[in-house]
């Protein structure tokens, strides 16, 4: 089956600068589009959205360029989407920059990371009212957060959704609840009512590094797939890579085994929403 991958990271270390690869060697290195093509098994990619990563702030629009020009010289990985950094804390300040980056090919999105800010971010005005711009211009949110985070997150949401029902929101790593340490009821709690919002969408993906990363087992992380794919629905469900940083925990292939053994029984229209259909659907591309 063909599918499409929500979440694609890229890096050129000798370009640009990421100082959170410092905590990480084995893949401190640039990492582009012909790697991530010759690292799957599968070949039969149809399109690919590329996450921001983290590089210095002052060099996220030249992230931006330097991601088209892989996707143009890359056909093979079909880049068809960037969620791009904006600074989202600037509150209506940030319309300048939205505009300008919404002047580059293939941005659909944007994200300004909260998994490592403290909660008191979530219910910040300016990072508020920027989320909201960035929804009115037709962006995409992506919400990296962490499980004890979803019920700030909530907050948040039935904030922005009371201003504007039409934004689209994704939620990374189905919530990134701690799966090593066996963090189950209080995560399937929260993530229930963030799939109250009929306009979120849940990524699979990054499920791996939640885990012991060396002794995951497909059973631990299939449970979290599962549940997260009957809350949300398939239809709001989609695949994601994580790669490369699914490749401290195990690899691309693993991983993508796994998605394939939790979503097993669905039907073959299910499969699709989740293998592509909704990213399409999400990222409106």
């Amino acid at each position: 089956m063909k599918y499409m991958d929500s979440q694609l990271h890229l890096w050129n270390t000798d370009k640009l600068n990421y100082d959170w690869l410092a905590l990480f060697p084995e893949i401190n290195k640039p990492h582009t589009g012909d790697m991530y093509f010759e690292a799957s098994d599968n070949k039969n990619i149809t399109g690919s959205i590329f996450v921001q990563a983290d590089c210095d702030t002052d060099q996220a629009l030249s992230e931006v360029d330097w991601v088209n020009e892989v996707a143009e010289h890359n056909p093979n990985i079909s880049l068809v989407g960037i969620v791009a950094w904006a600074p989202l804390h600037l509150g209506d300040k940030c319309l300048n920059y939205l505009k300008a980056l919404l002047e580059h090919k293939r941005v659909v999105g944007v994200r300004h990371s909260l998994q490592n800010s403290p909660i008191e971010m979530f219910y910040d005005e300016d990072y508020r009212k920027g989320v909201l711009v960035a929804a009115r211009n037709g962006l995409v949110i992506d919400m990296c957060v962490r499980g004890y985070q979803l019920e700030a997150l909530n907050d948040l949401l039935t904030w922005l959704f009371e201003r504007y029902p039409e934004a689209h929101v994704v939620l990374s790593h189905c919530g990134k609840p701690n799966i090593k340490e066996a963090e189950f009821d209080s995560w399937l709690h929260s993530i229930t009512k963030i799939a109250s919002f009929k306009n979120v969408f849940c990524k699979i993906s990054g499920l791996p590094t939640e885990a012991d990363w060396i002794n995951w087992k497909e059973e631990q992380l299939i449970k979290y797939i599962n549940e997260a794919v009957n809350i949300f629905s398939p239809q709001r469900c989609m695949y994601g890579s994580d790669w490369p940083v699914v490749n401290l925990a195990g690899g691309v292939n693993k991983w993508k085994k796994c998605v394939a053994m939790s979503i097993n029984s669905l039907n073959d229209n299910d499969k699709k929403s989740i293998w592509y259909e909704t990213t399409q659907r999400a990222y409106r591309v």
